[in-house]
Protein backbone atom coordinates (compact mmCIF):
# COMPACT_ATOMS: atom_id res chain seq x y z
CA UNK A 1 0.00 0.00 0.00
CA UNK A 2 1.26 3.20 -0.76
CA UNK A 3 1.06 5.81 1.35
CA UNK A 4 1.11 9.75 0.93
CA UNK A 5 2.78 12.30 3.40
CA UNK A 6 -0.92 14.49 3.83
CA UNK A 7 -0.92 18.27 2.35
CA UNK A 8 -3.59 19.75 3.41
CA UNK A 9 -2.78 23.29 1.12
CA UNK A 10 -2.81 20.52 -2.30
CA UNK A 11 -5.86 21.64 -4.31
CA UNK A 12 -7.14 19.37 -7.08
CA UNK A 13 -8.54 20.63 -10.20
CA UNK A 14 -9.98 19.42 -13.49
CA UNK A 15 -7.34 19.46 -16.55
CA UNK A 16 -9.88 21.27 -18.36
CA UNK A 17 -8.71 24.40 -16.45
CA UNK A 18 -5.17 24.09 -16.79
CA UNK A 19 -5.05 28.09 -17.67
CA UNK A 20 -6.57 28.43 -14.04
CA UNK A 21 -3.93 26.07 -12.53
CA UNK A 22 -0.85 28.66 -13.57
CA UNK A 23 -3.04 31.02 -12.53
CA UNK A 24 -3.49 29.55 -9.11
CA UNK A 25 0.39 29.14 -8.80
CA UNK A 26 1.53 32.23 -9.70
CA UNK A 27 -0.07 33.06 -6.33
CA UNK A 28 1.57 30.39 -4.66
CA UNK A 29 -1.25 27.86 -4.56
CA UNK A 30 -0.38 24.46 -4.54
CA UNK A 31 -2.78 23.63 -7.66
CA UNK A 32 -2.14 20.19 -9.72
CA UNK A 33 -4.59 18.50 -11.75
CA UNK A 34 -6.25 15.38 -12.34
CA UNK A 35 -5.55 12.87 -15.47
CA UNK A 36 -8.26 12.49 -17.55
CA UNK A 37 -8.96 10.55 -20.67
CA UNK A 38 -11.48 8.35 -22.90
CA UNK A 39 -13.22 6.89 -20.07
CA UNK A 40 -12.06 8.78 -17.11
CA UNK A 41 -15.53 9.46 -15.80
CA UNK A 42 -16.16 5.42 -15.37
CA UNK A 43 -12.69 4.26 -14.34
CA UNK A 44 -12.97 7.29 -11.55
CA UNK A 45 -16.53 5.83 -10.24
CA UNK A 46 -15.13 2.52 -10.64
CA UNK A 47 -11.74 3.69 -8.23
CA UNK A 48 -14.54 5.84 -5.74
CA UNK A 49 -16.13 2.59 -5.56
CA UNK A 50 -13.01 1.27 -3.49
CA UNK A 51 -13.42 3.31 -1.05
CA UNK A 52 -15.38 4.17 1.99
CA UNK A 53 -16.52 7.75 1.51
CA UNK A 54 -17.78 9.71 4.44
CA UNK A 55 -19.80 12.56 4.32
CA UNK A 56 -20.41 15.25 6.60
CA UNK A 57 -23.97 15.32 7.88
CA UNK A 58 -24.38 18.85 6.88
CA UNK A 59 -22.78 18.66 3.52
CA UNK A 60 -26.42 18.77 1.80
CA UNK A 61 -24.69 19.47 -1.99
CA UNK A 62 -22.42 16.01 -1.65
CA UNK A 63 -25.75 14.01 -0.18
CA UNK A 64 -27.92 14.99 -2.63
CA UNK A 65 -25.26 14.69 -5.47
CA UNK A 66 -24.74 11.02 -4.31
CA UNK A 67 -28.36 10.21 -4.05
CA UNK A 68 -29.41 12.06 -7.78
CA UNK A 69 -26.24 10.21 -9.60
CA UNK A 70 -28.06 7.84 -12.35
CA UNK A 71 -26.29 5.87 -15.24
CA UNK A 72 -27.72 6.58 -19.13
CA UNK A 73 -30.01 3.98 -19.90
CA UNK A 74 -31.00 3.19 -23.50
CA UNK A 75 -34.93 3.69 -24.28
CA UNK A 76 -35.42 -0.18 -23.81
CA UNK A 77 -33.90 0.31 -20.03
CA UNK A 78 -30.40 -1.61 -20.63
CA UNK A 79 -27.56 0.15 -19.50
CA UNK A 80 -25.65 2.22 -22.20
CA UNK A 81 -22.12 1.09 -22.15
CA UNK A 82 -18.64 2.71 -23.31
CA UNK A 83 -16.48 0.73 -25.74
CA UNK A 84 -14.58 -0.80 -22.69
CA UNK A 85 -18.26 -2.18 -21.70
CA UNK A 86 -18.29 -0.14 -18.31
CA UNK A 87 -21.75 1.41 -17.85
CA UNK A 88 -21.92 5.61 -18.95
CA UNK A 89 -22.96 7.88 -16.10
CA UNK A 90 -24.96 10.60 -16.87
CA UNK A 91 -23.26 13.99 -16.79
CA UNK A 92 -25.76 15.75 -14.73
CA UNK A 93 -26.12 16.46 -11.24
CA UNK A 94 -22.21 15.42 -10.50
CA UNK A 95 -19.65 18.83 -9.93
CA UNK A 96 -19.13 17.34 -6.53
CA UNK A 97 -18.72 13.88 -7.25
CA UNK A 98 -16.35 15.20 -10.09
CA UNK A 99 -14.29 16.99 -7.22
CA UNK A 100 -13.76 13.52 -5.50
CA UNK A 101 -13.06 12.05 -8.08
CA UNK A 102 -10.95 14.05 -9.24
CA UNK A 103 -9.29 14.14 -6.39
CA UNK A 104 -8.96 9.62 -5.98
CA UNK A 105 -7.80 9.61 -9.86
CA UNK A 106 -4.78 12.08 -8.72
CA UNK A 107 -3.83 10.16 -5.70
CA UNK A 108 -3.80 6.86 -8.39
CA UNK A 109 -1.88 7.82 -10.56
CA UNK A 110 0.40 9.20 -8.60
CA UNK A 111 0.76 6.27 -6.58
CA UNK A 112 0.64 3.85 -9.99
CA UNK A 113 2.82 6.23 -12.24
CA UNK A 114 4.35 9.16 -10.45
CA UNK A 115 2.56 10.76 -12.96
CA UNK A 116 2.13 14.29 -11.47
CA UNK A 117 6.75 14.70 -10.87
CA UNK A 118 7.35 16.31 -14.10
CA UNK A 119 4.01 17.77 -15.26
CA UNK A 120 3.06 21.25 -15.18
Amino acid sequence: MVSFKENQNRSIWDRAEEKSIFELRSMDVDAWYSEKGAGSISFGIQKMHQFNIFIHKDSINIKDEFYKYRWAKERNGNYKRNTFGKRIPVDKNNHTIDAIRYVILYYYWEATEGAHGADI
